[in-house]
């Protein structure tokens, strides 16, 4: 046996070299190399190798764990950024499309209703039908009087009223606001000499309305009395939005048998919708009383 340091021949149970000191080592156990050339003994299961694989080892770790957390930080929360950017954009297209769909609903359930900016429920713009004019129709029907023609409500349209004369007696009035107040015991009687042929009255309106007809209820029908003892109109000419219509009345037209006086309401239907800012009437017959002067209770233009 010899000396793994110097080389010097060694007996079996030296423990430290003879010459040059070196601690012989024991069975088993493996010779480490010193920083001078020498050797040195390691205990099994101390490999330097070993350790540099541990530390190889560790490192890869560390480098895993490190790209898995940027994968984590920078690559997963721009993609759910993105997720729902696209989500948020589908969601006000959905938005847009279900509020499209209201419009609609509520188009289909409101005809009068118009889609679009600028749009209004009323019906201005449209024509009158039949009406022989094409200017554009206000939606305005007139004051509504509670009588109804064909099932359905008269309205007064709103014009100012003019007579060619007015019956002036103390006490008494008949002024043509009568002929508007739906009331029967009220009339308005002409004032000139004469049966009253040929007297006019005139309604006038700041801008032109849809007009349907004319209603009246002609003689004084507070009473039959009365009724009888003045004259009422007997024909008509109405002249309205360049159109005459001529009517004739009869005194049996107007029953007193009870009930409504109103019930017998005349209606001069002109068969179309005019549009008219004027109409003229004008009496051309009477039928006479013992009174010349020609008296009409109710009379307006209606739609």
């Amino acid at each position: 046996m010899f000396c793994e340091n110097c080389g010097n021949q060694l007996n079996e149970e030296d423990r430290f070299c003879q010459k040059c000191g070196a601690r012989v080592p024991e069975q088993g156990e493996l010779p480490v190399y010193s920083n001078s050339g020498g050797t040195e003994r390691q205990r099994p299961g101390n490999s330097g190798g070993r350790g540099k694989v541990i530390a190889a080892v560790s490192v890869a770790a560390v480098l895993l764990i490190a790209a898995a957390a940027a994968v984590f930080l920078f690559v997963l929360p721009g993609g759910q950024e993105k997720e729902t950017s696209e989500k948020t954009a589908e969601e006000e297209v959905q938005k847009e499309d279900d509020s499209s769909r209201d419009d609609v609903l509520e188009a289909e359930e409101d005809p009068g209703m118009q889609i679009g900016e600028g749009a209004e429920s009323s019906r201005e713009g449209q024509t009158a039908d039949g009406g022989g004019s094409t200017d554009a129709v206000r939606q305005y029907r007139g004051t509504p009087t509670g009588l109804f023609k064909d099932g359905e409500e008269v309205y007064m349209m709103d014009f100012d009223i003019s007579a060619s004369s007015v019956l002036v007696m103390q006490g008494y009035n008949y002024e043509v606001n009568n002929l508007t107040d739906l009331d029967t015991s009220t009339c308005w009687s002409e004032g000139a000499p004469g049966d009253g042929t040929n007297e006019t009255l005139l309604y006038t309106g700041e801008t032109e309305e849809p007009v349907s007809g004319l209603a009246i209820l002609p003689g004084y029908t507070k009473s039959k009395d009365l009724y009888d003892k003045n004259c009422a109109p007997a024909m008509i000419r109405v002249e309205c939005g360049g159109r005459t219509f001529n009517y004739s009345f009869s005194r049996s037209d107007v029953s007193f048998d009870g009930g409504n006086m109103l019930d017998n309401m005349i209606y001069i239907d002109f068969g179309e919708t005019i549009l008219a800012d004027e109409c003229k009437v004008t009496i051309t017959d009477v039928s006479g009383g013992s009174m010349e002067d020609c008296c009409i209770s109710e009379m307006f233009l209606y739609s």
